[in-house]
C-alpha cells in the first residue's frame, strides 16, 4: 500500500520503506522512512519473543488452511491471534511510555487506525 508523508506530502510504497532499528536488550523499533524528505516515523516496537509468536501464528493459520474442516484449528489460530494482539499492544504502549513519551498521544491515535 501507498503512504503519504505527513511532512512533504509525497507518496511512496510502504513495504519498501520499513526499517528495523536494533535497540537495547533485543528490542527493535520499526520505522517508516520517507525517501523524499527522510522523515522517520515510529511504527511499532518488537522483540524476538513477538517475532517467534508471529511465526507460530503463521504456522497455526497454515495448519487450518490445509484442513479447513477441523474447526479446532481455526479456534486455536484465532485464540492465539487475539492473545498476541493484546500483548503486542500492551507491550508497545509500555515501550512508547519508556522511549517516546512525547509521541504517546500520536501513537494511541495511530493504534486505533490499525
Amino acid at each position: 500500500p501507498d503512504t503519504t508523508c505527513v511532512k512533504c506530502g509525497k507518496h511512496y510504497v510502504t513495504s519498501q520503506r520499513l526499517f528495523t532499528v536494533e535497540m537495547e536488550h533485543g528490542l527493535k523499533e520499526v520505522t517508516l522512512d520517507c525517501p523524499h524528505c527522510s522523515l522517520s516515523v515510529h511504527v511499532f516496537y518488537t522483540n524476538r519473543g513477538f517475532e517467534l509468536r508471529a511465526e507460530r501464528l503463521k504456522f497455526l493459520f497454515a495448519k487450518y488452511q490445509k484442513n479447513q474442516s477441523n474447526k479446532n484449528y481455526w479456534l486455536d489460530a484465532r485464540t492465539a491471534q487475539a492473545a498476541y494482539q493484546k500483548d503486542f499492544e500492551q507491550f508497545n504502549r509500555k515501550m512508547v511510555d519508556k522511549y517516546r513519551p512525547l509521541t504517546k498521544e500520536r501513537y494511541q491515535k495511530e493504534l486505533v487506525k490499525l
